[in-house]
């Protein structure tokens, strides 16, 4: 194993300068894994003040960076938390019962009308770019009143906002964004294609991007400037069950497959340069689109931080018990062929503390949503969570199955990710690179790791080099 040493602290252009590092080595296959010494933050930490009370994570850095207004979060948080009324977990502020003052998706809510209301000032007054920033951040403030995005009456009303503000902003963007509504197993959603102000006569290489299971479509557009820059398009949708009414299943990357096949027939795009970029416990669709039937048609494919088994086993909260044959207990489940004897004894067995916290937690609780079953029944989660798994569909687990490039990146310590996972996955490509940050403990990189990972794509995609003191140097 080869290790990249840096000092304890790495300024933004000093990422630059180690993702080009780490480029140039790629070129000649060095090692398949490397190690960035690097105190960095995760997307998925919340600030100190917002950890032991709150049930979501509270992203600070990550809403700021997608253009809210701090003050203006800090004023709908600040009426969260001083609200009375019955709440979910008596302990944490943003678990309100009923909807009104107090409630999470109410006050994000009237932050996002306030936004919108601004906007249609600035658009009224002639001012675009000012329109199209309060459109953004309407959209951001509706986007984080569904977060994680359930589908009860009030996170389905705010997230309908948020897509409808995106696409108002959309029409302010350099080159105005397009919209394609797309169908999969009878369920529909949005991709928004995000082209690059400077206009060629080449085809355009495209960047199929999405987020994870609670991280929307219309946060990212400060990545697609970054693209844009290098002379791609991106394309932003999201995953079955975020923002739609679709399930995760062995097919996660179903959506990616839908929105590969209309780049595919669009001929304004380099189809012999597509690459997709997933994140968090989506990673797994790029491994899977790299590894199975469409990795001919991908030019390179990076997986941020994402699970590829033992989450989708529960082998991370203890696994299954000794006299079971977890395989065997789905099969007869799956049947009906169980009592309810049978299944409460097994739930009873599996229910350890680390799973029974698991499945309490929001991320835990989103989990379960996006596969559509119930948080009482383990084996239940079991049977539709386990197939995810790639090392269940025979995907990962053997060298070299791919010659498709493909990134994957992490934390040393991922409490969802084990190291021998990102490890396997990067075995199974001939062109299989894992970089690992050594000096953070938690679930993903977040932000500083978009420069890596940029100059990585820019040279398999083949895009222009990145304009001086443009928004990738940011």
């Amino acid at each position: 194993m080869s290790q990249l040493t840096s000092s304890k602290f790495l300024s933004n252009k000093a990422f630059v300068l180690l993702g080009v590092l780490v480029a140039f080595l790629s070129f000649y296959n060095v090692d398949k894994v490397f190690a960035v010494e690097a105190t960095v933050s995760s997307a998925e930490a919340a600030p100190e003040q917002y950890q032991a009370n709150w049930w979501r994570s509270i992203r600070k850095g990550m809403w700021q960076w997608e253009g809210a207004d701090w003050p203006a979060i800090k004023k709908t948080l600040d009426r969260i938390e001083s609200a009375s009324g019955q709440r979910r977990y008596p302990d944490k502020f943003d678990t309100i019962i009923d909807y009104g003052p107090g409630h999470w998706v109410y006050e994000w809510s009237i932050t996002g009308d306030e936004a919108y209301q601004e906007a249609l000032k600035q658009e009224k007054a002639g001012n675009l770019s000012g329109a199209r920033k309060a459109f953004l951040q309407a959209s951001v403030y509706y986007t984080q009143a569904s977060y994680p995005h359930f589908r009860d009456q009030h996170s389905k009303a705010a997230l309908a906002k948020a897509f409808t503000m995106y696409s108002r902003a959309g029409r302010y963007f350099p080159v105005p964004m397009e919209e394609w509504d797309l169908e999969v197993d009878g369920v529909h959603y949005k991709a928004f294609i995000h082209f690059p102000a400077q206009q060629s006569k080449k085809l355009l290489p495209v960047i199929l991007k999405t987020g994870g299971m609670d991280v929307l479509s219309t946060e990212f557009y400060p990545l697609s400037e970054i693209i844009n820059d290098y002379g791609a398009a991106m394309i932003v949708y999201d995953s079955p069950g975020t923002g739609n009414d679709g399930i995760v299943d062995l097919r996660y990357d179903k959506h990616h497959v839908a929105v590969l096949k209309r780049v595919l027939e669009d001929p304004r795009f380099d189809h012999e340069r597509i690459g997709v970029w997933s994140e968090s416990l989506a990673g797994l669709t790029a491994v899977r689109m790299a590894l199975g039937e469409y990795k001919d048609s991908i030019a390179a494919a990076v997986n941020s931080c994402g699970p590829i088994h033992a989450l989708y086993a529960f082998e991370l909260t203890g696994g299954v018990p000794p006299g079971y044959d977890l395989h065997k207990m789905i099969e007869a489940y799956n049947k009906g062929a169980l009592s309810k004897a049978e299944i409460d004894k097994f739930n009873k067995a599996m229910l350890t503390p680390p799973l029974q916290g698991m499945l309490l937690d929001f991320q835990g609780e989103v989990f379960v949503d996006r596969v559509r079953a119930q948080s009482g029944d383990v084996l239940g989660i079991l049977a539709r969570s386990l197939p995810i798994s790639l090392i269940e569909q025979g995907l990962v687990g053997q060298m070299n199955v791919t010659n498709t490039p493909l990134l994957t990146i992490n934390t040393h310590s991922d409490p969802l990710v084990p190291y021998s996972e990102s490890l396997m996955v990067t075995n199974a490509s001939i062109q299989g690179k894992l970089m690992i940050y050594d000096e953070y403990e938690g679930h993903c990189v977040s932000r500083a790791e978009i420069p890596t990972i940029m100059q990585w794509l820019s040279y398999h995609l083949k895009l222009r080099p990145l304009a001086k003191n443009s928004h990738g140097n940011d």
